[in-house]
């Protein structure tokens, strides 16, 4: 079973490679046609403004964890600029909506790494 891509050893990997396609599921789509299809999901409903933060906060609002996991990691690309706080500050983000929104996410690994880890050591001793 493991030689099969749908097999359960295979989720990580399956995770790692829908991860980089939301990363860049946008690149090539037009910041238009971005606004018009989550206008809902956008501050006020106004078009893109920073599309970084835009895209961030789009998929921090998704249900699915993955994805929610990728807008974490956008907004802290965007706070990791050097005008990432002020642009934060335009859009009415505080700190503790980021402490908030990253605190259901593992931005740090550490639970992927604590799994990986229990799995080694179930197959150590199984």
């Amino acid at each position: 079973a493991a030689g099969s891509l749908s097999a359960p050893s295979n989720d990580r990997r399956m995770n790692a490679e829908r991860a980089w396609i939301y990363r860049r599921a946008f690149d090539e789509i037009p910041d238009q046609v971005v606004a018009s299809a989550f206008r809902k999901e956008l501050p006020r409903g106004e078009p893109l403004r920073h599309r970084a933060l835009d895209l961030a906060l789009i998929f921090l609002q998704h249900p699915d964890q993955l994805v929610y996991q990728v807008g974490c990691e956008g907004l802290l690309d965007v706070l990791s600029d050097e005008d990432g706080h002020t642009l934060l500050d335009r859009y009415g983000i505080t700190m503790q909506d980021v402490f908030s929104w990253t605190a259901r996410s593992d931005v740090t690994g550490s639970i992927a790494r604590e799994s990986i880890m229990n799995e080694l050591l179930d197959r150590i001793s199984g």
